[in-house]
């Protein structure tokens, strides 16, 4: 009997190297292990901030709430 495939909702900053480094980890990880996986991929544009403007904030007023729900674990106390 064939395992389910683990399913991940990645949220990807194109241009970032972390992301891409991150993703060859998952990768070799569930390989290690033996686990099927499924990237569901949710790119998003990740914005530099003028000095004293918080990129939480930003978000919100140009997102909505979703999306800040979505990055609250890339929005490192911002």
């Amino acid at each position: 009997m064939s395992q389910r495939p683990l399913i991940i909702r990645y949220l990807i900053e194109p241009q970032c190297p972390w992301c891409y480094i991150m993703y060859k980890n998952i990768v070799k990880a569930a390989e290690n292990v033996g686990i099927p996986i499924v990237f569901k991929w949710e790119p998003f544009v990740c914005m530099h901030m003028p000095d004293g403007v918080k990129m939480i904030d930003h978000m919100r007023e140009k997102w909505g709430e979703e999306a800040v729900t979505k990055c609250k674990y890339f929005c490192l106390n911002s």
